[in-house]
């Protein structure tokens, strides 16, 4: 195997997020090759010809031009949209593959750019997508004369999720962009004495339904806890849940992430993060509302009284094989955090995103498959066939969508706006800066000085990549 794909395994072998957004830890002593195979990707991919191996980019006898696309779908859509695709471009031929899966671990993308394979199109999540797109595997968006045309009916929050440091946007959002919700028990929130005017529209109301659904024994023992929480920063779960939106409301800038916007200072506002471990940790270790531990769904088991999900949670409370409330569940906003600088919430927001490989032999059809899915039609069979929620906001107004309970949930979120992620280093934020929650709950640290050992260690680990990646560029 050449080394350079040797390293792009290193890398999500030792650290990364997967695709769904799993956690991986890193390795001791093996950071410094992993952190390398951004730079060695850039490289090796200004030698290649692009796309070779495959059929990307091959015109048939019969002039069509085939493009290859790396997707998780199910058969029924599948079918769709290649069918779809074909009958509003005859000259497009489109190829819909599962994402590989890599013997012996590793990321599909980073493997197959090295190699020249990567396919005209393929999706991730928008972190992973900016991820690839600073290691300069992708071909921007924003460039096609007609982009803003194809994005006129998305948020503009939602676009701005796949701009990178050139510039461009080079990853767009097509489906499942939603922000978490507060699902809650109606049988313990009724025995609770609590009704729909008891829900809580501030942080301080929040808590207090919390520990109205709390119940102890006489001996101190917790018999049903409030509000299921995570209880483990690694895998960037906490900063999805409550992290970035507790965060944003304190220091009222939704726009600022934790890092510089080209990725290599750590500008983390350290009290306001502070503040916002130390809400949350109070909940568990002050308030005792919510469990110390966590492994697994709690809210299914019918134990407890609230916990934060997306609209996907609601299929599985409602599967019987799976869930112990089936019919006794309903859901709320977030409520207006309201906790410092910020007057309105902002809530980050996962979804799929498309990419366009920078070496496709014909971005112009590749784009052309983007547009389509993208269109309102497709949009709507989004829905249809993958239960996601589309991220047009013309069929976020259909009547045929609107309508369902969970849906009109999340369309009608007042006072709230959706935004991405820091879109450099995911990883390691989720696995050097969050865990300063996991210090602070263990009892070794307080949230301030957990936050400052957190943040040396995250820069010291940038500045050790920058400095791979001159090194290799030097060396070129």
């Amino acid at each position: 195997m050449p080394l350079e794909v040797q390293v792009a395994y290193t890398w999500f072998e030792s650290g990364g997020t997967t695709l769904n957004g799993g956690k991986r830890s890193v390795k001791k002593g093996t950071l410094s090759k992993a952190l390398c195979a951004v730079a060695l990707v850039s490289l090796l991919l200004v030698g290649c010809s692009g796309n070779s191996g495959n059929e990307s980019g091959e015109k048939a006898a019969d002039g069509k031009v085939t493009i290859n696309y790396w997707g998780s779908m199910t058969p029924e859509f599948t079918d769709y949209l290649v069918k779809k695709v074909e009958e509003t471009y005859p000259d497009i031929n489109l190829k819909i593959s599962a994402i590989p899966g890599v013997t012996g671990g590793g990321d599909p993308f980073i493997n197959a750019a090295a190699a020249g394979t990567l396919p005209d199109l393929f999706n991730s999540n928008p972190t992973g997508g900016s991820t690839y797109s600073d290691m300069g595997i992708t071909n921007p968006l924003s460039t096609f004369s007609d982009f803003k045309e194809a994005v006129a009916n998305v948020d503009p929050n939602l676009i701005e999720t796949g701009r990178m440091g050139d510039g461009e946007v080079h990853n767009l959002i097509t489906y499942g962009a939603t922000p978490v919700m507060v699902y809650y028990n109606t049988k313990l929130w009724q025995e609770a004495g609590l009704t729909k005017a008891d829900i809580p529209t501030t942080w301080t109301k929040f808590v207090e339904v919390a520990k109205k659904l709390t119940k102890s024994t006489a001996g101190g023992k917790t018999d049903q806890y409030g509000l299921e929480l995570i209880t483990d920063g690694r895998g960037g779960g906490f900063n999805f849940q409550l992290g970035y939106a507790l965060y944003w409301s304190i220091t009222g800038n939704p726009n600022a992430g934790f890092l510089s916007k080209d990725g290599k200072q750590v500008i983390l506002d350290k009290q306001a993060y502070a503040k916002t471990i130390g809400l949350v940790s109070d909940l568990i270790l002050k308030e005792k509302t919510s469990p110390p531990e966590r492994t697994q769904d709690i809210f299914p088991t019918g134990t407890i009284g609230m916990a934060l999900n997306g609209p996907g949670f609601a299929t599985v409370l409602e599967d019987p094989d799976k869930s112990k409330v089936v019919g006794q569940w309903d859901l709320f906003p977030l409520p207006t955090l309201g906790l410092g600088k910020g007057t309105s919430n902002a809530l980050p927001v996962g979804g799929r995103t498309i990419m366009m490989s920078r070496n496709t032999k014909h971005p112009e059809e590749a784009w052309k498959v983007i547009k389509i899915l993208m269109s309102d039609e497709v949009q709507m069979q989004v829905y249809k066939d993958l239960g996601e929620f589309p991220v047009s906001k013309t069929v976020q107004a259909d009547p045929e969508f609107a309508s369902d309970k969970v849906v009109s949930a999340f369309l009608n979120q007042d006072n709230t706006q959706v935004n991405g992620r820091d879109p450099f280093y995911y990883s390691l934020i989720s696995d050097n800066l969050s865990p300063a929650y996991n210090e602070v709950l263990a009892g070794k640290a307080k949230p301030e000085q957990a936050v400052d050992a957190a943040v040396t260690k995250l820069q010291q680990l940038i500045d050790e990549d920058q400095k791979s990646r001159e090194v290799l560029l030097n060396n070129k």
